[in-house]
């Protein structure tokens, strides 16, 4: 997975096609694309790209995938949930599916009810979801701070405290 941000214009979204070219990718998994619609479309070189649109009321939100020529036989599914969840399930192999939850969460000191109705919205998706594996990824808009003595894989080291969306995760 590789995580970009704002692809609200066709030229930035060009500009991204043209940079997949140099790097190697099964998807590409997008946060805050800001755009004002939604697209789906086959680029010219055979990658596939879905994109949500934005929040109705402002200018960001949005999340979506660019998919390699390759796995796109292999989709069973992309579904837009809302503006900050979205996901696409593929198959592994003839009994297996993978479902990649891709996410942008409110920042933390969003109404509580907001972050509150992310979070659930995330949880019945993911629970309703029938894959043997699931990812979910995205842009938390959370802070881990560093390491606290129970954990194992968080690193010693970080510039910020830890803040809400950091405890939740």
């Amino acid at each position: 997975m590789w995580r970009t941000k704002s692809v609200a214009t066709g030229d930035r979204l060009a500009e991204l096609l043209e940079e997949t070219k140099t790097i190697k990718y099964d998807i590409i998994g997008q946060s805050e694309t800001k755009r004002a619609a939604e697209t789906h479309m086959m680029h010219r070189d055979g990658t596939g790209v879905f994109l949500g649109k934005r929040n109705t009321t402002s200018v960001s939100g949005g999340v979506g995938f660019i998919v390699n020529s390759t796995l796109l036989p292999k989709i069973q599914e992309i579904k837009f949930l809302n503006h900050r969840i979205v996901y696409l399930t593929f198959q592994v192999d003839r009994r297996l599916s993978c479902t990649v939850f891709q996410v942008y969460a409110p920042v933390a000191d969003s109404d509580p009810e907001e972050l509150a109705d992310f979070y659930e919205s995330l949880e019945e998706a993911y629970t309703a979801c029938r894959s043997r594996y699931k990812l979910v990824v995205g842009d938390f808009n959370a802070r881990l701070g560093p390491r606290q003595h129970t954990e194992r894989f968080i690193g010693p080291h970080s510039m910020e405290p830890r803040n809400e969306s950091g405890e939740l995760l």
